[in-house]
């Protein structure tokens, strides 16, 4: 890392891959594999007064319990200056893109004729994503935010393939309500009281409008996995998934996505 050279540091090789055909001409990508590494760089680079790079992270939860930090090097995956346009995390940001209909083409096929087309399908698929993510990320946050009262960095965990068939119906990929609470109540027991955690997802849920900062990317590309393996009656994974997704974003990133015009301003591209 040469402080003459532009360079963009990121969290792993999937931001590699998508960044390095849209800047890889005006500035290097630098994987240092995760998210607290990323920050620990910019960190450094920061203090030395360094000028010629950024970091990019995704946003995560942290965005919405308030625990980002402004800074004019790091930049936060896919924050915008409208809410209404944010997500927070690189999957999620894609979802709201053209990828979510290419991906659709892929994996379904010719059956989308009888489901209404892809754009409309894509839509629809979309928005229900949207909604069943953001009903796990209300918990997710409530959570995190008590814990953080207490001091401590703590979570409700990764959903099980069968916790997730459960909380979300592969048909039409709405929530069980009742599942998804006693799946939270049994991560806290003991822990956290349970009616605190009801009240403070409801007040997120409330609070945050359209719901895409609640959507954490891995669970909506969990949902997917679901959906789509219901559909064809062919077992995906979310990785499965979210490299399909990569693969078929073929639009402009910089220009698509709310992280993307400080990439642009940063690599003098468009």
């Amino acid at each position: 890392m040469t402080p003459r050279r532009r360079f963009v540091v990121v969290e792993g090789e999937r931001e590699l891959d998508l960044l390095r055909p849209h800047i890889g001409g005006r500035a290097r990508v630098e994987n240092v594999n995760g998210r607290k590494n990323v920050q620990e760089v910019w960190r450094i680079l920061d203090e030395r007064g360094l000028q010629n790079f950024l970091a990019m992270v995704d946003a995560d939860f942290d965005e919405v319990v308030g625990r980002n930090q402004a800074a004019s090097r790091l930049v936060y995956v896919s924050v915008a200056d409208n809410s209404g346009d944010s997500t927070i995390d690189l999957e999620a940001a894609l979802i709201r893109t053209r990828a979510l209909q290419d991906l659709c083409e892929t994996v379904i096929g010719e059956p989308l004729v009888r489901l209404g087309g892809p754009v409309r399908y894509a839509e629809r698929l979309r928005e229900a994503t949207r909604k069943a993510a953001a009903a796990v990320g209300a918990f997710r946050a409530a959570v995190m935010h008590l814990f953080e009262e207490r001091g401590s960095i703590q979570g409700i965990g990764e959903l099980t393939s069968d916790e997730w068939a459960a909380v979300v119906d592969a048909e039409d990929g709405t929530v069980n309500r009742d599942t998804l609470e006693d799946i939270v109540q049994s991560r806290v027991r003991n822990v956290l009281k349970y009616p605190d955690v009801r009240q403070r997802a409801s007040d997120f849920a409330r609070d945050e409008g359209s719901g895409w900062l609640l959507c954490r990317g891995h669970d909506m590309t969990e949902i997917l996995a679901l959906r789509f393996s219901h559909l064809t009656g062919q077992r995906m994974t979310r990785i499965d998934v979210e490299k399909l997704l990569c693969s078929n974003f073929r639009g402009n990133l910089l220009a698509e996505t709310a992280f993307g015009a400080r990439l642009e301003e940063f690599c003098g591209v468009g």
